[in-house]
């Protein structure tokens, strides 16, 4: 109140983020041009600092940064009452179907099980009928997966083949799942960036027909983007997954710094063998020739 009446100038600390303005200028445009609600996370896998963090539709933080009492708590209440939920950051607190991505997990419990290989050939019929069931789980648009019955762990990543990797999934269990999907940071309810992160979930499924599916990343497979990113960092920076950070150090109005950031290892969901063989295959899924 003295600095206010007496108009000295109020010396705050400095925060440095770990953002990278041309990779966040990047995420946010995209996000924008597309006119769609999402997220974009980066990381860099070998420190886990947060190079972009863009969450689409967002708002302008000067609306509640007014000083008239009644302007901004209409600013607040127009943001609050708004359907395209402005205020949420989804890149860290929005959960989604993982899809497809959880092939990544369910590849790497398969190889640390010592079940095989990116070469190991796994069965991959055209339709598989589920357990206690009459549903038939088919490739997308009904694709034929290797020669129609079994094909490569690689093949089937590149292709996205559902039968396969939801039998990988059953003959694997889905506690087995559920433990390699943790040591990715699934089911954290603790993680901070330092703002908290909501959990990225992999619920212990009861039965076979619910693990094939959340096998392939659907059922009740959820995923923040922060998560889907650190699986891609943590395969990238071989095997090892570094604790996400985004802010680089706080410095004081005497310049003295109050905090620094160092890298931490969160968990080593893989060794640098099998982390070698998921980029690989994961290489094969962008590389591989149309049609």
């Amino acid at each position: 109140m003295i600095d206010t009446i007496t108009n000295k100038p109020r010396k705050g600390a400095t925060v440095q983020t770990t953002i990278n303005s041309k990779a966040q200028n990047a995420a946010w445009s995209s996000l924008q041009s597309s006119g769609k609600s999402g997220a974009v996370v980066a990381l860099n896998p070998q420190t886990g600092a947060i190079l972009a963090m863009a969450s689409y539709p967002s708002y302008d933080p000067n609306k509640l940064a007014v000083l008239d009492g009644n302007q901004l708590n209409a600013n607040d209440n127009a943001l609050q009452k708004d359907s395209n939920q402005p205020l949420l950051n989804r890149a860290i607190n929005a959960t989604y179907p993982p899809g497809s991505t959880f092939k990544i997990i369910t590849s790497s419990t398969f190889f640390n099980e010592g079940k095989g290989n990116p070469g190991t050939e796994v069965p991959a019929p055209t339709s598989l009928t589920l357990p206690q069931s009459s549903t038939k789980l088919i490739n997308d648009n009904g694709e034929v997966c290797g020669n129609g019955n079994t094909a490569t762990v690689d093949l089937a990543f590149t292709k996205s083949c559902n039968t396969a990797f939801a039998n990988l999934g059953m003959n694997l269990g889905s506690a087995t799942l559920k433990a390699e999907a943790e040591k990715y940071g699934f089911n954290n309810p603790d993680l901070t960036i330092p703002t908290p992160v909501s959990p990225s979930n992999f619920p212990l499924e009861p039965a076979s027909s619910f693990t094939a599916m959340s096998a392939i990343g659907q059922k009740d497979d959820t995923v923040t983007p922060l998560q889907e990113a650190m699986m891609s960092a943590a395969i990238a920076n071989g095997g090892k997954l570094m604790r996400p950070y985004l802010v680089q150090q706080v410095q004081a109005a005497d310049l003295s710094i109050v905090d620094q950031a160092t890298p931490q290892q969160l968990s080593q969901p893989v060794s640098s063998q099998v982390a070698g063989e998921i980029k690989g295959m994961m290489l094969h899924v962008v590389n591989q020739p149309e049609g």
